[in-house]
């Protein structure tokens, strides 16, 4: 096998990596958001005002539910056979900063309570 042959293999491999990535990212977030759900609904029960608790269920499962609509957006615009729109980035990011936040809150008012 010639190094031209293997470089046109690894060009040919990583064609539509980012697509690919992105949407084991979306899909592994929409996973954790309900994981993490779960969990904070589990081990807060009676410990957290109900307040701070619908905060950090309304910002976890908003992260979760973006990052499902970004899981949508990979696959239908892969099976069109369209790049990518903008709006992918802006669903990374803000499904991302929202499951972050959730658990930071989670994390900051149930370790001062315990």
């Amino acid at each position: 096998m010639s190094a031209a042959s293997t470089d046109d293999t690894i060009v040919e491999a990583s064609d539509g990596a980012a697509e690919l990535l992105l949407y084991d990212y979306f899909k592994h977030l929409t996973t954790l958001a309900l994981v993490a759900l779960g969990g904070t609904l589990g081990i807060a029960e009676g410990k957290l005002g109900k307040d701070v608790l619908a905060l950090i269920v309304i910002s976890i499962g908003l992260g979760g539910g973006l990052a499902l609509v970004g899981l949508l957006t990979v696959v239908r615009e892969r099976v069109a056979g369209r790049p990518l729109p903008r709006s992918a980035r802006w669903l990374r990011t803000a499904s991302g900063a929202l499951f972050s936040f959730g658990v930071g809150v989670f994390l900051a008012v149930f370790l001062r309570t315990i």
